[in-house]
């Protein structure tokens, strides 16, 4: 119901489901963690992530051919979310 409620409120339906999806990543994360802070820092850099891309003029869906820098920013976007589910994962539960 949560994640509903935060797609909802973004108001735009058209990428509802996006955040809803981002909601529920969120959302495990703090499950995960147990520490909200973590789940604010995740909504902040999705945010940056998506102001970054809109002021590149970067759209969805990907028009090709696209350039080595966009390649390259993906690259460093999809290895920042690799090495963070990592270290999430070797995290300590208590």
């Amino acid at each position: 119901i949560t994640s509903l409620l935060f797609a909802a409120l973004h108001g735009n339906p058209w990428y509802f489901h996006l955040y809803f999806i981002l909601s529920l990543v969120i959302g495990g994360i703090y499950a995960l963690t147990g520490n909200l802070w973590t789940a604010i820092i995740c909504h902040f850099f999705n945010n940056v992530w998506t102001f970054i891309n809109h002021i590149r003029g970067f759209e969805v869906p990907i028009k090709f051919p696209f350039g080595l820098e966009d390649f390259g920013f993906l690259v460093v976007g999809a290895l920042a979310l690799i090495v963070g589910f990592v270290l999430l994962r070797n995290k300590p539960f208590s």
